[in-house]
């Protein structure tokens, strides 16, 4: 009797035992399948969003040769202006290569740049030649990088003074100043006033990075790529491609696709030559083929 009842409980602790096991596997394979179910939607998400929104994507705007009219500054703002409304576009970068250009549609570019930068980061990469007006726009970003050998710099003014008031017995005028608009004198007065604001806009945009005092940068110097990174006037040096992956950290993104605006948008600006003196010419004198602007402060 006692070897039945014995017999009898290892049965039940047997049956125990196997209904535990059995449980236990039913609980991992439920817990397997809520895992693989959540992986799954994850997958299914993304993919969503990815064939709803595309891919993110890093904007590359390219500003080439000098900067004179307004069509072509007018083109550059409309790349901007894209680039600022698509969602898909997180960041811009902008490769330039450029003198610089006229007053009135340099800063149009600019003021375009700082009020996309509101929104999106850009970064500016200067390839061969970012000075003056175009070393501008660059300083409107949030980073800037530029070739070892690129120049940069040529922060100043230079213009043409008015030709001296003449007596003319066959022409008449309201006033001394109707013809040239103003007297030479005044003339100086403003081109000095233009320079400080170009000091100040490189300086407000730049602040503690300038490692150069406001009289050196008022000399209008070019620098090469490195000189200008040791005095502050880029952030480090590199190529397009460390301009694409700094525009995706800013933006936090890893994976992305890059995007030209100019084609995108199907936009022509013709051929311009970037340098429109002899290289030789240029290491030789420390100049650089340059045009000059006005900064106006956004507010």
């Amino acid at each position: 009797m006692e070897k039945n009842n014995e017999k009898s409980e290892n049965k039940k602790s047997s049956d125990s035992n196997n209904a535990a096991n059995g449980k236990a596997v039913n609980e991992s394979k439920k817990l397997f399948l809520t895992l693989l179910t959540f992986l799954l939607g994850i997958g299914f998400a993304f993919a969503t969003f990815n064939f709803i929104f595309g891919v993110p994507k890093i904007g590359i705007i390219k500003i080439d040769g000098a900067i004179m009219t307004k069509d072509k500054a007018d083109k550059i703002i409309k790349m901007l202006e894209y680039a600022e409304e698509d969602n898909s576009i997180k960041a811009v970068v902008l490769e330039i290569n450029s003198p610089g250009g006229e007053v009135s549609v340099t800063e149009m570019i600019y003021l375009a740049t700082l009020k996309l930068r509101k929104k999106k980061p850009v970064v500016a990469y200067i390839a061969q030649i970012g000075a003056s007006g175009a070393y501008y726009i660059a300083s409107a970003g949030d980073y800037i990088i530029s070739a070892p050998t690129s120049v940069v710099g040529s922060v100043g003014v230079r213009a043409t003074l008015p030709e001296p008031q003449r007596i003319n017995e066959q022409q008449i005028t309201s006033g001394p100043f109707k013809e040239s608009g103003t007297s030479r004198e005044d003339y100086v007065k403003d081109i000095e006033s233009i320079k400080e604001n170009f000091l100040n806009a490189v300086f407000s945009q730049r602040k503690e990075k300038i490692k150069i005092s406001r009289e050196e940068l008022s000399k209008a110097q070019i620098f090469t790529g490195v000189e200008a990174k040791q005095i502050g006037l880029v952030d480090n040096i590199g190529s397009n491609v460390d301009a694409y992956e700094k525009a995706a950290e800013l933006a936090k993104v890893r994976k992305y696709e890059l995007l030209d605006v100019k084609e995108k948008l199907n936009i022509s600006f013709g051929e311009f030559p970037v340098f429109l003196v002899n290289i030789t010419e240029m290491n030789a004198t420390n100049t650089a083929p340059i045009y000059y602007y006005i900064y106006m402060n956004p507010g």
